[in-house]
């Protein structure tokens, strides 16, 4: 069974959340398959998924006045 989540790596076993802050940084890492649970401590397979976002806006409106 899979756990899908935008917060962070949701454990396997007993469903804790294991956010990506304090010692979990790694949970950041395209590079990890496994974590430990920082709740009942298994170990559970772990795939991260990246995504992109842009923002854009002129950087001189002045062009538009004449």
């Amino acid at each position: 069974m899979s756990n899908w989540s935008k917060e962070g790596a949701i454990c396997a076993y007993c469903h804790h959340v294991n956010l990506p802050s304090g010692d979990n940084w790694g949970l950041y890492s395209d590079d990890l398959e496994e974590f430990n649970c920082g709740s009942c401590g298994k170990e559970f397979k772990v795939e991260v998924f990246t995504s992109y976002s842009w923002v854009t806006e002129r950087l001189d409106d002045d062009e538009d006045a004449a």
